[in-house]
């Protein structure tokens, strides 16, 4: 199955908070001390529409032709700080491919339409992050060729 990936559209809310509902799944079922389920949409119209226009961000989705298979959402960074050199930075905040369409190289087309999006605005490399427990998501970040950059500790207080 090839899926066509192409800008999220407004009409596409539904799905995407489907697509999203299976990664925050994930999440709230490996960490529940920090992910909960909220009442309504996790993510709301009005935060989806200010991507899907904005020139900071992006959502992409891979179309199946009966449906959405996958999502990702890719934001764009330029820090400013005196102690950083000056660059742009495309970090892919969310990715998940929908159950049953998982391992056919629709993750890769969504990576490589951040790359592309990025690309197109500047961009000087790619960032993602990773939580600990999410072993297959790190394995297929470093198969596309991304490396460790930051670990990030945490410890609860008592």
């Amino acid at each position: 199955m090839t899926a066509l990936i192409r800008p999220a559209v407004a009409d596409d809310h539904v799905q995407l908070c489907e697509l999203f509902d299976e990664l925050d799944q994930l999440h709230r079922d490996a960490r529940p001390d920090i992910f909960r389920k909220p009442a309504g949409d996790a993510r709301s119209r009005a935060d989806m529409a200010g991507l899907i226009a904005g020139e900071g961000g992006t959502i992409l989705v891979a179309d199946g032709g009966n449906g959405l298979v996958g999502v990702a959402v890719a934001l764009l960074r330029s820090p400013s700080h005196p102690l950083l050199v000056a660059r742009r930075t495309v970090e892919i905040d969310n990715i998940v491919v929908r159950r049953g369409h998982r391992r056919r190289g629709i993750g890769r087309l969504l990576v490589a339409a951040c790359v592309a999006w990025g690309r197109e605005r500047g961009a000087d490399d790619v960032e993602v992050a990773v939580h600990d427990f999410n072993a297959a998501a790190t394995a297929f970040y470093a198969a596309l060729g991304f490396e460790m950059s930051v670990h990030r500790l945490r410890r609860p207080l008592p």
